[in-house]
């Protein structure tokens, strides 16, 4: 996924600025090591980004190519591209994703064919057309043939049929990307709040070094000169920035409920919307990039003006900052703070001026801060399969293939993905035979879910706990139960991995780990 994502990137880039491979690299690796990126390192995450760029230099190939069977087969890689884009099957991303592709197309079309033959024209559109019914009808008929499981998932309690209102991001959270770094050391993002009283993970608080807002102003400037010049549009860049606009409406302004339906947006969680902000972010840079290439513009050529609005740029950073440290004690000191927010502004400053590669560079080198320690690939999978952890569920499970199941949720898959039999994970379809046992007050709604199981064992052995279901997130319930109660039983939990000793007397005290943070035990 990282070398399609690194790939797709560099050549969509060198199609618009061709021979600055230097500043192409930098920005593709940039993209991988952004932090949605890195803490949402999946399918459904990198898919739609590299699918999008993919799909933008292949259209930008065909609508340049002059040989009639050389467009054509462009067309078909095009709608080749376009089905495995669907066929992420993660409607959030996707439409971020897609939002931000059209708007790069569309000012592409209008840019490239304002001037061509009309027939030329109609050809290019033809082609592009045509890949996309051929896409569509073939995303049509996977859908019609697994309509059972569709109207499944729809009919669940989560994710179900989802119809999102627009607003409720918080604006400071959105654009402190620079904060990115701190989310790697633990102690540091578990004081961090997203909002006022609004806590979560690291993946979720994550975002993109978006340069958007900061060089909005610059694009506006480059576009009225251009109308004063009586200049023809730069409509990639119009559109981009629209688009750029737009999604702001959607992730603060509330009640967009038509933009929302038009657009599919109200199928698009505010902060999955910050997936497109980042393919934006990127789609922008290039094109100021391409533009102030062959600028002549006194304005942006003074170094004075470009030092205060940097400085602008700085102070906004610092601002940013200093409402983090208020609103999350503990989370970032004052001379990091200041650290962390100078790079944005020194790589705005000099991608004004006319030093692109170095502001790539300077990119990708703050990128890399933000998140060269999230990803355990970088490390190998021995953090995961050679921890005592994981050889002990290994060498109990090579004898004995008995169920399992834990109560913490900080260990939900370690059974599974050491080849182990658990009740405990995550589940990504509703398992309703297998709770329904579980279910003694009708709440098939609580396990009807894409769901993380987790068990909670009691441990008071004076009284009987019934087994009962909790909800206690949109993603996530537990199972109360007694370790040695019926359901157990049926169930044929055989192995409990805990953090917390079980004194029931079915039970004994199978192996210990200790760990810095704590002690595991295995009880059978």
């Amino acid at each position: 996924m990282a070398y399609l994502l690194v790939i797709s990137c560099y050549f969509f880039i060198l199609a618009l600025l061709p021979g600055k491979r230097l500043l192409a690299s930098s920005l593709s690796v940039g993209l991988l090591f952004g932090g949605m990126t890195q803490w949402w390192y999946q399918y459904i995450t990198l898919g739609p980004l590299f699918y999008s760029l993919s799909a933008a230099l292949v259209t930008m190939r065909l609508v340049s190519s002059q040989k009639r069977r050389q467009t054509l087969l462009y067309g078909i890689l095009l709608a080749y591209i376009l089905i495995c884009f669907a066929l992420v099957l993660y409607p959030p991303f996707q439409i971020a994703c897609a939002l931000a592709l059209a708007a790069f197309i569309v000012g592409y079309l209008l840019q490239t064919l304002r001037n061509k033959p009309r027939s030329r024209v109609l050809a290019k559109l033809g082609v592009l057309g045509l890949a996309a019914i051929v896409a569509g009808s073939v995303v049509l008929v996977f859908v019609h043939t697994r309509a059972d499981v569709i109207h499944t998932v729809e009919n669940t309690a989560y994710p179900g049929k989802r119809v999102v209102e627009s607003g409720g991001l918080d604006v400071a959270h959105t654009f402190s990307g620079q904060l990115g770094p701190l989310f790697q050391l633990t102690s540091r993002a578990n004081a961090y709040d997203s909002a006022p009283g609004r806590h979560l993970n690291q993946s979720e608080d994550s975002n993109f070094i978006l340069l958007l807002p900061f060089l909005l102003l610059p694009s506006i400037y480059i576009l009225y000169r251009d109308y004063r010049l009586k200049k023809s549009p730069d409509w990639p860049l119009i559109s981009v920035n629209t688009a750029f606009l737009v999604f702001l409406g959607w992730l603060f302004v509330p009640h967009l409920g038509v933009i929302g339906k038009v657009l599919l947006l109200d199928n698009v969680q505010p902060d999955r919307l910050l997936l497109g902000m980042g393919l934006l972010n990127l789609f922008q840079f290039v094109l100021i990039a391409r533009r102030l290439k062959e600028s002549s513009s006194k304005l942006l050529h003074n170094r004075a003006v470009l030092l205060a609005y940097c400085g602008l740029v700085l102070v906004v950073e610092i601002g940013l900052g200093l409402y983090a440290a208020h609103r999350s004690p503990g989370f970032i000191h004052s001379y990091e703070l200041v650290a962390l927010s100078l790079p944005i502004p020194v790589i705005i400053y000099n991608l004004l001026r006319k030093r692109a590669t170095l502001a790539a560079i300077g990119f990708l080198a703050f990128s890399v801060c933000t998140t060269a320690l999230v990803n355990p690939l970088y490390r190998g999978t021995s953090v995961v399969t050679q921890t005592p952890l994981s050889l002990a569920i290994r060498h109990i499970t090579a004898q004995d293939t008995g169920i399992w199941a834990t109560d913490s949720i900080l260990m939900e898959n370690f059974a599974v993905m050491n080849g182990a039999h658990s009740l405990s994970g995550v589940y990504t379809y509703p398992q309703l035979s297998l709770w329904h046992a579980a279910d003694t007050g009708g709440q098939v709604a609580i396990y009807n879910r894409y769901a993380h199981v987790n068990f909670v064992f009691d441990r008071d052995t004076e009284v009987e706990a019934p087994t009962e279901l909790e909800l206690n997130g949109g993603d996530h319930f537990n199972v109360m139960l007694e370790a040695c109660g019926t359901y157990a039983a049926q169930q044929k939990i055989r192995f409990i991995l805990t953090t917390k000793p079980i004194t029931d007397s079915c039970l004994k005290l199978l192996q210990t780990i200790s760990y810095p943070q704590g002690t595991i035990t295995y009880i059978r």
